[in-house]
C-alpha cells in the first residue's frame, strides 16, 4: 500500500501548503494548470497562457514520472481543479449508508472510483459498500486485496446508491437490483451520457442527482474532488488517506493511459501528483501493482489467429479487429495453463492494448469482441473526438473524447456489417468500404 507520513508531505518546495493559492502555487487558467517558476511560454502562445501537457513533458511516455519530479506542475487539490456541484456534496454529507457501484466489464477507473469513494466515506464516519459485479482483470485484483470490493449486495439498507463511471443500469450486473428500491441515487460520470430515471429503473419519486463532466479525464478525479469537498484528506492524501488515494490514482492513470494520451487535461495530472504526494516511489509501486502481461503462449495464439482489416476510401482509413468467442476462450485456456489467475478480462485487456496501437497507426480503430448470449462488445478509438462517440451512440453506447464503446445484440458478422455501414455513412459514402487485410504486423 502507498502509506506516506505527514512529514514527507509537509510543505512544497515553494515553502507553502500545497492547497493554498499563494503566488508560487498552481492556478487554473484556460483549462490548464499554471506553470510556476517563470517557465517561458511555448512559441506562438500569448504571454500568461499556460502550455499544454505535451509542451512541458519531454515525451508522452514519461509524462507521469516527469511531472512527479518537476516543479512545472504543482500538486493541486481536486475540489479546486474540478469543483463538484453542491447538491452532490450535500447528498453525500447527509447520507449515512452508501453503496458505490462500478460498471461491468470493469476497468481501472470504475474500480478505483468505487473503492476510493467507499473507503473515503468510511474514513468520514459513514458505512459504505463498493460493488463491481464482475471478475477483475489480474492487473486490477491488487486494488481489492483488502476484501472491501464486493460482487453482492451490502449487509445494510442504503440511504444512497452512487453509480461511478457509469450511467446505465444494464452495465452494472446484478447491482441494478438495488436501484428500484433505492431511497436516493447519484451518478458520477465523465462520459457523454444523460442519466434518466426510467433507464435506471428508479421509482417515480426517487431523488436523483448527477455530475456529468466530459472534460474530466476520469471518474476517480471527480470522486477525489467530492471527498475533499466533504472534508476528506484535510492534510493531504497521506497516512490513512493514502489507502483511498491508491485506487483513485490507479483509476486516473489507467483511464489516461498513464498520461500518454494527448487529450489529457493538465489539471488531472496536477491532481494525480497530489494523490501520490509527488512521490516517484509511489508511482513505481502503483505501476508494479497494476502491471500484468498476458502469458506469451496466449499472445502468440492471438497473433496467429487474428488479422486486422483496414477499411479504406481515398485518404480515409480505419483499422478493424474482430474476435470470435471461441478465439477468446482458446486464448484464456492457453493463458491459464501458464497463470491460473488470468481472467477473460485479461484477454480483453490485451486486445484493448492492440486497439490503442491500431488507433495510433491509422487514426481510427475498431475492436469487435463476440460475447456469450448473442452480444458483441464494440470498442472504438479515434483521433477525432466526436467520431468515436458518435459511432458508439448510434450503436446504443457512449463514451468520451476519442474513446467510446457499446454492447450490441446480434451475431458478430451482422454487427460487423452494421459498424462498417456506420463508418461509411460518417465518411459520406453511399457504397461499401474497401476492406483489405492489414497484415500480421498490424496486430503485433
Amino acid at each position: 500500500m502507498l502509506r506516506r507520513s505527514m512529514s514527507r508531505r509537509g510543505m512544497t518546495r515553494e515553502g507553502t501548503d500545497p492547497g493554498s493559492r499563494s503566488p508560487g502555487a498552481s492556478r487554473q487558467v484556460g483549462g490548464q494548470v499554471g506553470i510556476p517558476g517563470g517557465t517561458p511560454p511555448a512559441a506562438g502562445r500569448r504571454p500568461g497562457r499556460r502550455p499544454p501537457l505535451r509542451d512541458v513533458a519531454p515525451r508522452p511516455g514519461h509524462t507521469a514520472a516527469f511531472a512527479l519530479q518537476t516543479d512545472a506542475f504543482m500538486p493541486q487539490r481536486a475540489h479546486r481543479a474540478w469543483p463538484p456541484p453542491r447538491p452532490l456534496v450535500e447528498a453525500l454529507a447527509g447520507a449515512e449508508r452508501v453503496v458505490t457501484i462500478g460498471h461491468t466489464p470493469p476497468d481501472g477507473d470504475c474500480v478505483g472510483a468505487a473503492l476510493g469513494l467507499a473507503r473515503g466515506l468510511e474514513l468520514l464516519g459513514k458505512r459504505a459498500h463498493a460493488i463491481v459485479d464482475s471478475d477483475l482483470p489480474r492487473g486490477l485484483q491488487a486494488l481489492g486485496q483488502q476484501g472491501d470490493l464486493h460482487r453482492g449486495p451490502p449487509p445494510f439498507s442504503p440511504d444512497l446508491v452512487v453509480l461511478v463511471d457509469v450511467a446505465q443500469a444494464d452495465r452494472i450486473g446484478t447491482a441494478a437490483e438495488l436501484l428500484p428500491s433505492a431511497p436516493a441515487v447519484m451518478v458520477v460520470d465523465h462520459h457523454r451520457v444523460t442519466p434518466r430515471a426510467a433507464q435506471l429503473g428508479l421509482a417515480p419519486d426517487t431523488p436523483m442527482t448527477s455530475w456529468i463532466d466530459e472534460r474530466c479525464d476520469a471518474a476517480s478525479v471527480q470522486v477525489a474532488a467530492l471527498l475533499e469537498a466533504l472534508g476528506g484528506a484535510p492534510k493531504g492524501w497521506i497516512d490513512e488517506w493514502s489507502e483511498v488515494a491508491e485506487p483513485l490514482a490507479a483509476g486516473i492513470a489507467t483511464d489516461t493511459q498513464w498520461f500518454r494520451s494527448r487529450r489529457v487535461n493538465a489539471r488531472s495530472l496536477a491532481v494525480f501528483k497530489g494523490l501520490l504526494d509527488s512521490d516517484l516511489n509511489a508511482l513505481e509501486s502503483l505501476e508494479a501493482r497494476l502491471s500484468h502481461a498476458l502469458p506469451p503462449t496466449a499472445t502468440v495464439l492471438l497473433a496467429a489467429q487474428l488479422s486486422a482489416v483496414v477499411l479504406r476510401t481515398g485518404d480515409m482509413t480505419a483499422a478493424e479487429l474482430a474476435v470470435t468467442e471461441q478465439t477468446r476462450a482458446r486464448a484464456l485456456e492457453a493463458a491459464q495453463a501458464a497463470d491460473p489467475t488470468t481472467t477473460l478480462e485479461d484477454v480483453s485487456g490485451h486486445l484493448m492494448d492492440r486497439l490503442d496501437r491500431l488507433a495510433a497507426r491509422y487514426g481510427i480503430a475498431l475492436l469487435l469482441q463476440e460475447e456469450p448470449q448473442g452480444r458483441v462488445r464494440v470498442s472504438i478509438r479515434s483521433r477525432c473526438d466526436d467520431l468515436a462517440v458518435g459511432l458508439a451512440q448510434q450503436l446504443g453506447g457512449g463514451g468520451k473524447r476519442g474513446v467510446a464503446g457499446a454492447t450490441v445484440e446480434g451475431r458478430l458478422s451482422a454487427v460487423q456489417s452494421r459498424v462498417r455501414s456506420l463508418v461509411a455513412h460518417r465518411w459520406g459514402l453511399r457504397s461499401r468500404l474497401d476492406a483489405r487485410p492489414a497484415g500480421a504486423e498490424c496486430y503485433n
